[in-house]
């Protein structure tokens, strides 16, 4: 590529340096400008910048494509400076939760290097939901038990009902295998969501993750004759006090909904510490701690309650 015009080289080319010149004029007459020591040039496709600011670290010319480039380098660059601090903190809290382990738990700890697990924390933070937000949640579930209701009653929609049966619960809910594991990775998840407190339910809001698929199972397989119906079971499960700014069904003891009622991706998602925790599990582990921390926040880490699991069972 001639590091005068950016076209690519065909035929002859001269060599300036380091860069090579087309054989236009116009960039044969730069051969100067290149070779001096302030020259600088693009870091994408290497062509010579004019009036270029030597404070600009990016050296970018005013090409889609470089520009492009430089974007996705910055943002990845970014990226692995996050996943890099989040590694060094997670290093950090796994020493502070095996140090307070020694202390609150077994001195057998001390001399066992068991593996730490760690999780993030929620603050409990529980109250009365508001007769705004019920008539909120009330219309919405409505309006997608009623959208569910009208597609049901379709004649032609069975093959898309038969895409949709990936609502119900799958075998595998949280990931249970069918070896003799499935009974440990289960329970012990169970016991790291309601350690954390539940933090991953933030996101579920006015729905519960609820959606048409979900109502249009709930109609189809509990017999309901109508969208009101649907959205009644579901409404009479809200508690009197649920955890501010998250699900509408998230508890004092957790989800208050059957894993029926619940959505995929209720009965799926693991967050990374869990997937870690089963992970462990299926690698043959038994012994390690759990802990949860404030691994998501920037503060000085800290460690608010440590389990330790011993033969696959949480104590």
């Amino acid at each position: 590529m001639c590091a005068a015009c950016g076209r690519p080289l065909r035929g002859a080319s001269r060599r300036v340096g380091t860069a090579s010149l087309c054989e236009r004029a116009e960039c044969q007459a730069l051969s100067a400008k290149i070779c001096a020591p302030e020259a600088t040039f693009c870091n994408g496709c290497g062509v010579l910048l004019g009036n270029h600011s030597m404070s600009d670290p990016q050296k970018i010319c005013g090409s889609p494509f470089c520009r492009r480039w430089q974007s996705a380098l910055t943002q990845s660059t970014e990226v692995s400076i996050r996943i890099r601090a989040r590694e060094e903190r997670s290093a950090a809290l796994t020493k502070l939760a095996r140090e307070q382990a020694v202390q609150e738990l077994s001195k057998t700890t001390e001399r066992r290097a068991l593996k730490v697990v760690v999780l993030p924390h929620f603050e409990q933070n529980l109250q009365p939901p508001s007769a705004e937000r019920l008539q909120r949640v009330k219309a919405l579930l409505l309006d997608l038990a009623s959208q569910a209701h009208a597609l049901n009653g379709r004649e032609d929609d069975s093959h898309e009902l038969e895409s949709n049966t990936g609502e119900h619960v799958d075998s595998r809910s949280i990931h249970a295998n069918t070896n003799v594991r499935a009974d440990t990775i289960n329970r012990l998840l169970g016991a790291g969501c309601g350690m954390c407190g539940g933090l991953c339910c933030r996101p579920g809001g006015d729905s519960g993750f609820l959606n048409v698929a979900k109502f249009r199972e709930q109609l189809r397989d509990h017999g309901f004759s109508n969208p009101q119906e649907s959205v009644a079971a579901y409404f009479d499960c809200i508690p009197d006090q649920t955890f501010a700014d998250s699900c509408i069904f998230h508890g004092r003891q957790g989800c208050v909904l059957t894993r029926q009622q619940r959505t995929v991706t209720c009965n799926t998602y693991l967050c990374t510490s869990l997937q870690q925790l089963r992970d462990s599990i299926e690698a043959g582990e038994t012994d390690f701690l759990m802990a949860t921390t404030n691994i998501r926040d920037e503060d000085q880490p800290k460690v608010y309650r440590i389990a330790q699991v011993d033969s696959g069972k949480a104590k």
